[in-house]
């Protein structure tokens, strides 16, 4: 149909664009929306794999670790005590029965010297990380005894939930403040 100046059909009405405008600003809130939701889903993903894999590898090096440090003539506490700690319990089960590690240390950095925590220990055997359910658990034999390290993975599922929820809370609130 031939469209006079001014906007209006030849036929003398105006053409009405508010439903048209409507549908599009629409339709872009509900790709906004779509590509949102992929993208914090796609974070929490990667993250929570990341995490997880960072949980593997700390366990992994704590076995290294405890490998040098069982040669090292310490007793079943303070071996236990040493490995213990940053989400990492350690259990001694000897012939005198079982001796679980004490974590004493503060919270916070490492002070300086000793040990730099991302490095394993030399003439470490492979070790092998078992997982039962959240749980991460390696098993050593070292003399007198087996070494057990165990981690968890429930801390780890906490934070992403606590992630999840921050995004939902970041993506609704904002409307409401209008």
């Amino acid at each position: 149909m031939p469209v006079a100046d001014g906007g209006e059909l030849a036929l003398g009405r105006p053409i009405r664009t508010g439903s048209l405008r409507r549908r599009i600003v629409l339709a872009v809130l509900a790709l906004l929306l779509v590509v949102m939701l992929a993208l914090g889903a796609l974070v929490n993903v990667i993250l929570g794999n990341r995490l997880r894999s960072d949980a593997r590898q700390q366990i992994t090096q704590r076995a290294s670790y405890a490998q040098s440090l069982a040669s090292s003539g310490l007793s079943a506490q303070e071996l236990t005590d040493a490995l213990t700690g940053q989400g990492i319990t350690a259990t001694f089960t000897g012939r005198q029965g079982t001796v679980v590690g004490r974590d004493e240390r503060p919270v916070g950095p490492r002070p300086p010297g000793g040990r730099p925590p991302n490095r394993p220990a030399a003439q470490a055997t492979p070790v092998t990380v078992q997982q039962r359910g959240p749980e991460l658990t390696v098993a050593l034999t070292v003399d007198g005894g087996t070494l057990t390290l165990t981690s968890s993975e429930v801390e780890i599922d906490r934070a992403l939930g606590i992630l999840h929820n921050t995004e939902l809370v970041a993506g609704v609130v904002p409307r409401w403040l209008r």
